[in-house]
């Protein structure tokens, strides 16, 4: 992918386990409906400061990041996952990103 939509979050400790379970629910729920390229969950190892953990999902580009990014929150698991873990994580940072160079492996 060269495209990706982030979301930078605070979970507390005691909440990880309950997120990460309602993240991997939800979007197992959105692929049946939606094509996704790629999606993640990530933890923050060092410099916890800012945040914790992000969210991600990954499109080919631009214009097709948008439209996976409407879609995504307009689904029924979406908006049940948002119900569910609101009071579990703050959301601290919203980015795009997108690729411009990848180096070959040696």
């Amino acid at each position: 992918d060269e495209v990706f939509a982030k979301f930078d979050i605070i979970v507390d400790p005691e909440d990880q386990a309950a997120y990460a379970q309602a993240y991997a629910k939800m979007m197992a729920e959105v692929g049946k409906d939606i094509e996704l390229r790629s999606y993640g969950l990530g933890a923050v190892g060092f410099g916890r400061d800012k945040f914790t953990h992000w969210i991600w999902t990954g499109a080919e580009s631009i214009e097709a990041q948008g439209s996976l990014s409407q879609k995504i929150s307009a689904h029924p698991a979406y908006i049940e996952f948002n119900k569910e873990v609101g009071n579990l994580r703050e959301v601290v940072n919203v980015s795009q990103i997108q690729t411009l160079k990848v180096y070959p492996k040696h």
